[in-house]
């Protein structure tokens, strides 16, 4: 399974990917997610030359790790990377 494929998986969030820098890198992420990192939240995302590269970034970066939606709102939610 492509790792843009296990990224849309996760239903009722938002996954972004828009251009960086001069527009030849491409960057993923969920809107507004954080990832908890030991006792810190931190934004993070993945970058690539193509979509499905910057997917791949993304998922080696939040797997196992816990990613936190909408932070202190009360429609927060966690949910842990499996993959």
């Amino acid at each position: 399974m492509k790792a843009i494929d296990r990224l849309l998986k996760l239903d009722g969030e938002k996954l972004e990917i828009f251009k960086i820098l001069d527009g030849s890198v491409t960057a993923i992420q969920y809107a507004d997610c954080n990832v908890e990192d030991g006792s810190c939240i931190v934004g993070t995302f993945g970058r690539g030359a193509t979509v499905d590269e910057a997917a791949e970034d993304y998922c080696n970066k939040i797997s196992g790790k816990t990613l936190v939606f909408r932070f202190y709102k009360t429609t927060q939610k966690e949910v842990t990377v499996l993959f």
